[in-house]
């Protein structure tokens, strides 16, 4: 729609639900990246969690004696019987 043939209240009007579609859409995208926000967080706290049990497996096979096993064995070896 061109707008230099419109009215300058059609103008207006066209202006005015251009930009309420530009605000919800903005909204949407804002939900979005603050869902993807706490996804990453929950992400990194996972992250963290599972590196401190690795370093402890490595700390455990180091300790141990065990140097034929790898971490993954290990903790493959201490798996809990329900697995």
């Amino acid at each position: 729609m061109e707008l230099e043939a419109m009215s300058d209240e059609e103008r207006i009007i066209y202006l005015e639900t251009g930009i309420a579609h530009l605000e919800q859409k903005f909204e949407e995208l804002n939900d979005v990246v603050l869902s993807q926000a706490k996804t990453i967080d929950a992400l990194k706290a996972k992250l963290k969690i599972t590196e401190s049990k690795l370093e402890d497996l490595e700390y455990q096979t180091q300790e141990s004696g065990s140097e034929a096993l790898s971490p993954a064995e290990i903790a493959a070896r201490d798996k809990p019987p329900h697995y």
